[in-house]
């Protein structure tokens, strides 16, 4: 027999408050949220741990050897997409 790990009763106060600071944070970051259609979602690389790490590596490498960097990197923009994702 399967032991009921879980058992909760989530008050209505509770989950409305919840939900109104949802509802407050879904409205601060509105501004910087960008629609994607589920073609596009599915071309954008994974960004998993070991991508990352290999991201910032190459941001470090970038930043120390300026001169190395191809014309079409946009090294503040970079660094901000960097940071974003943190």
């Amino acid at each position: 027999m399967t032991e009921n790990k879980i058992s909760i009763s989530i008050p209505m106060d509770d989950f409305n408050t919840a939900l109104s600071k949802l509802q407050e944070v879904q409205t601060i970051l509105a501004p910087y949220l960008v629609a994607l259609s589920s073609d596009q979602r599915m071309s954008l690389p994974k960004m998993g741990d070991k991508t990352f790490s290999f991201v910032e590596k190459s941001m470090q490498f970038a930043q120390s050897k300026p001169e190395l960097m191809p014309g079409f990197i946009d090294l503040t923009e970079w660094q901000k997409d960097v940071d974003g994702r943190n």
